[in-house]
């Protein structure tokens, strides 16, 4: 079975009361692991920052938490433009932080900014 998560992140994902999750340079996190992380429908905050093995998949997930408020992405290198554009979907997203985002584009961005006009969007 591939490993999901280890440790700290093993015990947030048991509390799916949770309000607020960070998950920081968690090579375990794969697209699994962000499926579960988005069945925790109370997060209204949640930092995945340089997880290396999230891609665009696991980004579908994220787009069913209709409280999620913050999200931050930042250093996670498989995210493309295409996959992070489906994020408009979190309409009531106030923050998304895409800091070293390799794959993110300008047009991207223009894109978030007009689509989620209420969101800080952080390059």
């Amino acid at each position: 079975m591939e490993m999901l998560f280890k440790g700290k992140a093993q015990a947030s994902f048991s509390n799916r009361k949770k309000r607020s999750t960070r998950i920081s340079g968690c090579v375990h996190i794969t697209d699994i692991g962000v499926g579960y992380i988005s069945t925790m429908l109370s997060l209204s905050a949640l930092f995945l920052r340089w997880c290396s093995q999230v891609r665009d998949f696991g980004l579908q997930h994220l787009c069913g938490m209709r409280n999620l408020q913050v999200l931050s992405l930042a250093g996670c290198p498989l995210l493309t433009s295409s996959g992070l554009s489906s994020l408009i979907q979190l309409r009531h997203l106030q923050e998304l932080e895409l800091t070293n985002c390799p794959g993110a584009s300008r047009e991207l961005f223009d894109y978030l900014r007009e689509h989620l006009p209420r969101c800080l969007i952080i390059e």
